[in-house]
């Protein structure tokens, strides 16, 4: 579980490691600048961590699904302040760890529906936190390795 707290870490190392003019220069065809990167995983932290407080707290619960596109441009992600993103990633994980941290037993069991992909576990969920952070920090190593590549 100590995994979910390194994202937020490896992010900010990353970013600065990324000269700042580059911060708006997508990643790719239809990807994420690395600034919206950075707004997009502080973002979706606190919808992740819903999600497995609903698991923790009801019985079964459907959750929302967002289309993550819409969500970046409808919020703007592009016009984030790099900083502040990156505080707020650090702080929405850390409560994410303290909540499964004092998690009682059984509770990684817990489940939700997501209405597209079925029942998920608390632990499946904690899980594509890591994968998600792992997607998106070898997105920047991309963009850091042309840099100084």
């Amino acid at each position: 579980m100590n995994s979910l707290l390194e994202g937020p870490g490896t992010l900010r190392l990353l970013v600065a490691l990324i000269e700042p003019d580059r911060w708006d220069t997508p990643t790719g065809p239809d990807r994420f600048s690395p600034r919206q990167v950075a707004a997009h995983l502080a973002d979706w932290e606190p919808i992740f961590r819903s999600r497995i407080s609903r698991a923790l707290d009801e019985a079964s619960p459907t959750i929302d699904v967002f289309d993550e596109t819409e969500r970046a441009a409808s919020l703007d992600y592009a016009k984030w302040d790099m900083e502040q993103t990156l505080v707020s990633f650090r702080t929405e994980r850390e409560a994410t760890h303290r909540l499964l941290a004092r998690m009682e037993a059984g509770g990684w069991e817990r489940t939700v529906q997501h209405p597209e992909n079925g029942p998920m576990t608390v632990l499946q969920m904690a899980g594509m936190l890591v994968g998600h952070d792992a997607y998106h920090i070898r997105q920047l190593i991309e963009v850091v390795s042309v840099s100084h590549g």
